[in-house]
């Protein structure tokens, strides 16, 4: 997860690219296709399923199940440091969805989208810069299917949406509240934003690419200057304690303020 750099549009939520699904199969450095840790991952987790649908499903769920948790530069992260670290965002856990999908044979792509402020409230002070945000999408059954559904994990997930319902919010510390958590293998499965609710739509679209090194080298998550990458290290472990705390707050009772001190 990373703030833009400017907060303006680069065109608006576009339909799907029609291009062939088979030039989403090939292999990167970032996701290291032939890595015997993630064939022996993706092999464990698929052997006893038969279709296409059932296989994904399996490696949605295993993503998913990953913690979220930010980096302060995600750009430079393979498939391989994801499975080893178990936690990612947006951009490092999309970037294993696609390479375990890829390694079934399946075509998928990451998707770059900016968006608004709101997507973070009650987390972390954009001071009105959009957020970039990777959505991945599949395809199965002939078509393309968009999901993000696996970018929060199950407990954040739900204390998220608790505190949005008690704040009267429909979006906001990651999540919108009416967006999915859950993917059936045929339909888009989006939880950052509801297409339904304007006001949470993408305020830009980038389009599909490979991997993560791919938005870096086309500007589109661009290495920061060593003071920038400073102060988003700071906003970044702000960021991830908060979430830890929001995690936590889904077995307490009342939930404690976000902004108090951890307990060691």
């Amino acid at each position: 997860m990373l703030l833009t750099v400017e907060n303006r549009s680069s065109g608006p939520w576009r339909a799907l690219d029609e291009d062939k699904p088979e030039r989403w199969l090939h292999d990167t450095p970032r996701l290291q296709l032939g890595h015997p840790k993630l064939r022996i991952q993706v092999m464990k987790l698929t052997q006893l399923r038969s279709t296409a649908q059932h296989m994904a499903l399996a490696c949605f769920h295993f993503v998913r199940a990953l913690p979220f948790k930010t980096l302060p530069d995600p750009m430079g992260v393979t498939s391989i440091d994801v499975l080893t670290m178990r936690w990612g965002d947006s951009h490092t856990k999309g970037l294993l969805f696609i390479a375990m999908l890829r390694c079934l044979g399946i075509p998928a792509r990451l998707r770059l989208v900016h968006l608004g402020p709101a997507f973070l409230n009650g987390l972390l002070d954009t001071g009105g810069r959009s957020v970039s945000h990777a959505l991945s999408e599949v395809y199965l059954e002939g078509r393309w299917m968009r999901v993000d559904a696996y970018c929060v994990d199950v407990p954040l997930g739900l204390a998220a949406r608790a505190r949005l319902l008690r704040e009267g919010r429909r979006m906001g510390f990651g999540v919108h509240m009416n967006g999915q958590v859950a993917w059936d293998g045929t339909a888009d499965a989006l939880g950052s934003f509801n297409v339904h609710d304007p006001t949470s739509v993408p305020v830009a679209d980038l389009g599909p690419y490979d991997d993560t090194a791919q938005l870096a080298e086309r500007g589109l998550c661009p290495r920061m200057h060593w003071a920038d990458q400073a102060s988003w290290s700071i906003s970044t472990a702000l960021l991830n304690r908060r979430i830890r705390l929001l995690r936590q707050s889904l077995w307490q009772t009342p939930p404690k303020a976000l902004d108090e001190p951890l307990v060691h």
